[in-house]
């Protein structure tokens, strides 16, 4: 039985694993999760066996999804798929080790990733199919009870980079703008819920530069502190209503991301001082933010003086002046807002 394994031999492998993902000690985890279930048989499961069992399939979905986030962020994009691919194999009906409903969320979170690493290809047709897949099925859960609503905020924030990619800024900022609600709910319903996923090692995928800190509450037990997505995905609204020239927009939804990145900022000095430690870390979106209002300050200079000269040679035009036109039509460029839009991988 799964590799000479009882029920008790079962759950104390479960705790080593569990402590390997504890310390972030991922590949080991993988390792040994791939040692033991790799002989399993159907004819295992028994009343006493499938929780355990259930359980480190779902450790082992979420290490594939991990290394393969991982291997992306190094640059190994095909090693990434690899293991992506694995964790998707995973979910299929034929694993009668999971349960349907963890089947289903599990491969939510896969799709998700392969999402990340087929638009890190460049491949965003096929990105997009991965992460409305994703969507459809969140949506599915959602409705029956199995999912909360905000736990698909990850997924509209992947969307909108990737239609952002296709120049897709309208569509992109609905999804964004989707996020920033999804998210407010989930103040709303408290963060451990955002925050949890089915086998409780990481959350949902989200998008780089997010911080991921552990939950903080009140004494009276509600939540302290929006969830950390919350300033991300203010942030790629702005960036959508900067590609649309949209300037006003872009500058409140970039305050917005500034005035929350403030209050984790804040939140991580008094952790600090109560721990006797020095200093405060800076959120790492708040170079960026301040880059891009300035960038857009500039841009709504730029935007005016060109108004000004139109409406000027308009006027010159109607004294019997000639007028070239050569501004007609002119944009306004407002430097690397394309390089500044977010890269969504998985949670560190």
């Amino acid at each position: 039985m799964a590799g000479d394994f009882d029920s008790e031999a079962l759950a104390r492998r479960l705790e080593d694993i569990e402590a390997c993902f504890e310390r972030k000690n991922i590949e080991k985890g993988v390792i040994l999760l791939e040692e033991t279930l790799g002989t399993l048989r159907p004819e295992d499961l028994s009343p006493d066996t499938e929780p355990v069992i259930s359980r480190l399939f779902q450790h082992l979905l979420i290490g594939y999804n991990s290394l393969g986030m991982q291997q992306l962020r190094a640059g190994a994009t095909e090693r990434a798929l690899q293991l992506l691919n694995s964790a998707d194999a995973l979910t299929a009906p034929s694993n009668v080790f999971l349960a349907p409903v963890h089947r289903q969320i599990l491969k939510c979170i896969t799709f998700n990733n392969l999402g990340c690493a087929y638009k890190s290809q460049g491949r965003t047709h096929t990105a997009l199919q991965f992460l409305k897949e994703a969507l459809r099925r969140e949506a599915a859960l959602q409705t029956s009870g199995s999912l909360p609503p905000s736990q698909s905020a990850s997924t509209h924030l992947n969307i909108c980079t990737v239609l952002s990619e296709m120049s897709r800024h309208h569509d992109a900022v609905h999804h964004a703008m989707r996020a920033v609600n999804l998210l407010q709910m989930a103040i709303k319903e408290g963060i451990d819920e955002f925050r949890e996923s089915v086998s409780g090692a990481v959350p949902l995928n989200l998008p780089q530069g997010a911080i991921v800190s552990p939950s903080r509450r009140g004494s009276s037990g509600s939540s302290a502190l929006p969830p950390p997505l919350l300033p991300v995905a203010y942030f790629n609204c702005a960036v959508q209503y900067e590609h649309m020239q949209q300037f006003e927009q872009a500058i409140k939804y970039y305050e917005k991301a500034l005035e929350l990145c403030r209050l984790e900022e804040s939140a991580s000095k008094g952790q600090q001082k109560e721990q006797s430690s020095s200093g405060g870390q800076q959120h790492p979106l708040v170079p960026t933010i301040r880059t891009s209002i300035a960038e857009v300050r500039r841009a709504m200079v730029v935007l005016e003086e060109k108004i000004r000269s139109r409406r000027s040679s308009g006027a010159s035009q109607s004294d019997g002046f000639a007028h070239t036109g050569r501004e007609r039509g002119a944009g306004v460029k407002t430097g690397t807002r394309a390089h500044r839009q977010m890269r969504a991988a998985s949670a560190q």
